[in-house]
């Protein structure tokens, strides 16, 4: 099992949380790219996957015919995934992003420490909705209440 938090954010609200990431000098990683690529990013892209890590050398990539990829499972990271449009709605509906912490293969007390700290800030700084669970950006909810973005959750998000 693992542990994780749920939000929803515009690609401002991800730009935000990536200079937090920067300021703990977390190293980032793209989940999977062209193979044999180096998939060390210094760089968020909206809708993308990652793997946030405090132990950089310890990170083991794998390739396949496709692509070249890293197994969240059997590496000490901490998985963003950042919000992405779900165009078959519309081009405004928004999926919503995580942080999820894995701990099924090996307990990492600084790891986890990162990961209590971008939690942390999810908490401080976005807005919470009790019926869904799921935490909301500054720039998503401002967006939001204006009907210009729409959350892919049947229940409505109560924010106001």
């Amino acid at each position: 099992m693992g542990k994780q938090i749920n939000f929803y954010q515009t690609e401002g609200d991800m730009c935000e949380f990536e200079a937090y990431v920067h300021q703990l000098s977390l190293d980032s990683f793209l989940a999977t790219g062209p193979v044999g690529s180096d998939l060390h990013t210094d760089h968020f892209t909206f809708g993308e996957l990652y793997y946030l890590t405090n132990e950089k050398e310890q990170i083991h990539t794998k390739t396949s015919e496709y692509c070249t990829y890293i197994s969240s499972s059997k590496n000490p990271v901490i998985e963003f995934s950042s919000c992405r449009i779900q165009k078959e709605y519309g081009e405004n509906y928004y999926l919503n992003g995580r942080i999820y912490y894995f701990n099924e293969q090996y307990e990492n007390e600084s790891l986890f420490a990162y990961y209590k700290q971008l939690v942390k800030f999810i908490k401080k700084n976005y807005f919470y909705s009790k019926t869904t669970g799921f935490y909301c950006g500054k720039d998503f909810l401002e967006e939001y209440n204006k009907k210009e973005v729409f959350a892919c959750n049947p229940r409505p998000l109560d924010l106001f």
